[in-house]
């Protein structure tokens, strides 16, 4: 069977998320908060100034589906959608770390 391009592109994305230990299409996260309860809570997401300053004092974890994600040198936007609602969420670079949950 002859896929497009498109789909072979995709296949091999998931084969490299495979390789790196993730698993791209998880039943379930445990112990994850609903975007809605972090959204409750966004006063203290927008204190960017603070973050930078004195790093992040409080941890969350969300799942959901990336509906957009754009990229802009060093900073990358992204648009998280969950069964509770929406939030976009900003990736710094030289802050972030990508954990696999593997060593």
């Amino acid at each position: 069977m002859q896929y497009p391009n498109e789909s072979y592109d995709r296949l091999e994305k998931i084969r490299q998320l495979k390789e790196a230990g993730v698993i791209p299409y998880a039943n379930s996260y445990p112990l994850k908060q609903d975007i809605s309860d972090l959204k409750s809570e966004s006063w203290k997401v927008k204190e960017l100034e603070n973050i930078l300053a004195n790093g992040v004092t409080w941890d969350f974890k969300i799942a959901g589906r990336i509906l957009s994600a754009k990229s802009h040198g060093k900073l990358m936007f992204a648009k998280l959608l969950d069964h509770s609602g929406e939030i976009q969420i900003c990736f710094m670079k030289d802050l972030l770390q990508f954990h696999t949950g593997k060593e």
